[in-house]
């Protein structure tokens, strides 16, 4: 008696097992993964705008921004006196996720996370609020994202650094 006991609880854990790999994730809670996954990202790049480390910053753009802005160009934003640099992890407002349009290319991606934050940061020393909204690109492994929204802005960029290489 005790052995069929023991085949019945075993075969029961077993089934449960086989359920729990086999039942598809629903996707309300693939759609909460994929929130979470980006929101982290989202603070990644923070973390990296805060230790300034251009490097990092630049591998994680979207591979059509890399074409764009070279580390020099996003080094001459940083280094600038407009950009807001993170003193703190940012507040994720929203998530949200469809088709959006980089407008330096006119390019039109699917599956886009368009992502608010709202961060504390130093422009020129002075603390500041700012709220944005950045947009990431799942490659596969990891979130990337999107810089500049104004081909006019990305050629200025470009401009600053040609300039700073002949003068210097």
């Amino acid at each position: 008696m005790t052995s069929v006991m023991g085949n019945r609880v075993r075969l029961l854990g077993t089934l449960m097992l086989l359920m729990a790999v086999l039942v598809p994730v629903s996707p309300a809670a693939a759609q909460g993964d994929r929130v979470a996954s980006v929101s982290g990202a989202a603070i990644e790049i923070s973390r990296l705008e805060r230790s300034g480390d251009l490097l990092l910053l630049h591998d994680r753009l979207h591979p059509d921004v890399r074409l764009q802005v070279s580390r020099a160009a996003l080094g001459v934003w940083y280094h600038g006196p407009e950009a807001v640099i993170p003193t703190a992890d940012p507040e994720i407002l929203s998530v949200e996720f469809g088709s959006w349009t980089w407008p330096v290319m006119g390019r039109t991606y699917a599956d886009i996370a368009s992502v608010v934050v709202r961060q504390m940061g130093l422009r020129q020393g002075v603390e500041v609020e700012q709220t944005e909204l950045q947009h990431y690109w799942f490659d596969g492994t990891r979130w990337r994202w999107f810089f500049g929204s104004d081909p006019a802005f990305i050629e200025s960029l470009r401009a600053q650094v040609t300039q700073d290489a002949t003068v210097g």
